[in-house]
């Protein structure tokens, strides 16, 4: 006979608080060398600190993104004043993963891409093209950039009219543990 066992609620604000701390961590180390309170030689900085910031903004609002998911009941994040939170965080999170893949693409200078390929056990890496590169850069960038600008004009009516779902409600599933008694 089989019995399910539904995981406690605990384990999975826990598992919540452990990747928000993660992505906490991480956008905040970048943010804060971005803007040179950790100093980094200027050498090594293959992007202008505004794309830095932009790419380490992605990790800490996602990870401030996941905070909400943990301290917040199902319930509080469909309030209004929640649903405008999880939508201008969305926002800022989408502009700041558009910015890194347009720079690349379309920004001034020179850039160096590789290309690497893997079939098996054989491994090829070699310097790409800057057309190339910038090309599917751009293209990401350009695609990002209008599904921001999609999100940004449509959002906004849907929470207006009642049809804006919380993040957090979308997709939300049990975990089940199956046990097999002997």
């Amino acid at each position: 006979m089989e019995e399910q066992k539904q995981i406690p609620g605990w384990v999975g604000s826990c598992m919540g608080a452990v990747f928000a701390l993660m992505f906490l961590g991480a956008g905040l180390l970048i943010v804060l060398t971005a803007m040179d309170i950790i100093h980094v030689p200027e050498e090594n900085f293959k992007a202008p600190r505004t794309i830095v910031l932009a790419a380490g903004l992605v990790f800490f609002l996602a990870g401030v993104f996941i905070t909400m998911g943990v301290l917040f009941s199902p319930e509080e994040l469909r309030l209004p004043v929640m649903l405008w939170i999880q939508y201008l965080l969305v926002l800022a999170m989408m502009a700041s993963f558009s910015a890194p893949f347009l720079w690349a693409g379309f920004g001034p200078g020179e850039r160096e891409f590789s290309q690497t390929t893997t079939v098996g056990p054989v491994h090829v890496s070699q310097r790409g093209d800057e057309t190339t590169g910038r090309f599917v850069f751009g293209g990401a960038g350009l695609l990002c950039g209008l599904g921001t600008i999609w999100y940004a004009f449509s959002a906004p009516g849907r929470i207006l009219r009642g049809e804006f779902k919380s993040m957090f409600d979308q997709n939300r599933r049990t975990i089940v543990l199956h046990r097999q008694d002997e």
